[in-house]
């Protein structure tokens, strides 16, 4: 028991956490609290639970439009509407393409040396991919069912959202597959 418990031990140092008690004041989560929440942020991740997303629309409504500017430093809002759908101005659009606050690189699968998609390094400051919800490390794989694998798959991708006003990306954020819908607004 001893040994396993040095083990331990050695594990927590390793990782950087720490060993502090919890203070007296915090009340514990419920037992089944942490397995809920994950299974509810999985089933909304493949859209099984309308009725939830509808109440997160109406719960993000009221949130603070985020901004990125454009060429001509006019300020352009973003509005988040749920956990995955934004209202976002047409011109972002432009923007997004030729924009050089974020970082981003070809991911390429490992095993085929086939790329796969796209890794945002940096989000940058003030960027409008910062403003459109995304994060450093996220991995942007399809726009629109195009797989962002050559210029003109990227090409296409942004044709089709100038001709249907919807941009649909999936990404994996953390390991998990995530996708969130923009709705481009004139």
């Amino acid at each position: 028991m001893t040994a396993a418990l040095g083990a331990i031990s050695t594990l927590i140092v390793a990782c950087g956490a720490t060993t502090r008690p919890i203070p007296d004041d915090l009340a514990p989560l419920p037992i089944g609290s942490v397995g809920s929440a994950v299974q509810l942020a999985e089933a909304r991740d493949a859209g099984e639970i309308a009725e939830a997303g509808r109440a997160a629309s109406i719960a993000h409504a009221d949130a603070p439009p985020s901004g990125c500017v454009d060429a001509q430093k006019r300020s352009l809002r973003v509005r988040q509407a749920g956990a995955d759908r934004y209202l976002v101005p047409r011109a972002v659009m432009d923007v997004v393409r030729n924009e050089r606050k974020s970082t981003m690189t070809k991911q390429m699968d490992p095993t085929t040396g086939q790329q796969i998609g796209y890794s945002i390094v940096d989000v940058g400051d003030g960027s409008c991919l910062q403003a459109l919800g995304f994060r450093n490390g996220d991995l942007v794989r399809t726009l629109n069912g195009h797989d962002l694998t050559d210029w003109e798959a990227i090409r296409q991708a942004f044709a089709s959202i100038a001709k249907d006003g919807v941009a649909v990306v999936k990404l994996e954020r953390g390991g998990r597959p995530l996708t969130v819908v923009y709705e481009i607004q004139n």
